[in-house]
């Protein structure tokens, strides 16, 4: 079910990728999330009817990704919850924000360097 440090679990991270993108350069963004509702995800967010960040949380930090973005940096943006919506679950938390580097950096289409500088907040 993914709640504990030991069982295995899946999650979405949503990969933001510039037009100007650095290869070397990923940042995540573990966004505020103070539910443990799947609507307050960041992937629901961030895509909810077309329209981009419905929620302030998630627009009042994108201020800080959207620059990152414009300077070349890829950022990855994980369900850092999981799909049980683990809220404040810090094994499972921080499982998913390290699985979405992982899972970033090996995404053959974007082409991240194997040794890409990785930031995150």
């Amino acid at each position: 079910n993914g709640n504990d440090k030991n069982s295995p679990s899946t999650t979405v991270t949503t990969v933001l990728v510039p037009d100007n993108y650095d290869k070397d350069k990923l940042v995540v963004a573990g966004v505020y999330e103070d539910s443990y509702s799947s609507e307050c995800a960041p992937s629901q967010t961030i895509q909810w009817n077309g329209r981009v960040f419905k929620n302030l949380p998630i627009s009042y930090q994108t201020l800080f990704f959207t620059t990152l973005l414009h300077e070349g940096w890829v950022v990855t943006v994980p369900d850092h919850e999981g799909p049980q919506k683990a809220f404040t679950s810090g094994y499972v938390e921080g499982h998913a924000i390290l699985d979405a580097i992982r899972a970033t950096l090996s995404f053959d289409q974007i082409g991240m360097q194997k040794h890409a500088k990785v930031v995150g907040y």
